[in-house]
């Protein structure tokens, strides 16, 4: 999960993460539930709710995904699912019991 700022809109961001996908080596018409190289999703734009610029937001499976709502909440615990109505630590408190444990990957995004 990753947390940042952006001058792009919804639509122009979700090209931008498509063809960083794309650069690691994921094809677009690789099989939707395939392996990947590399999977980038937007989950949350703000507080943005519904359809904006062709994308759904916040992402609809969001609260069902614990390998997405578990690394989100954990970044950023306090903000609010603009659907749901709660915090996304709440969210997630109540869904990890239902899901297996997220494992650590061991990778360090900090190191040079």
């Amino acid at each position: 999960a990753a947390v940042f700022d952006t001058g792009l809109g919804p639509a122009a961001l979700v090209a931008a993460l498509h063809a960083i996908e794309e650069q690691c080596g994921r094809g677009r018409a690789d099989p939707k539930w395939a392996p990947r190289r590399m999977d980038i999703d937007l989950l949350m734009f703000g507080e943005l709710a519904g359809q904006c610029e062709g994308v759904t937001l916040p992402r609809p499976d969001l609260m069902r995904r614990g390998y997405m709502l578990g690394p989100l909440a954990e970044l950023v615990p306090e903000w609010r699912h603009p659907l749901a109505g709660c915090s996304l630590a709440q969210l997630w408190r109540e869904l990890a019991p239902t899901v297996p444990p997220l494992a650590d990957s061991g990778i360090d995004l900090n190191t040079p």
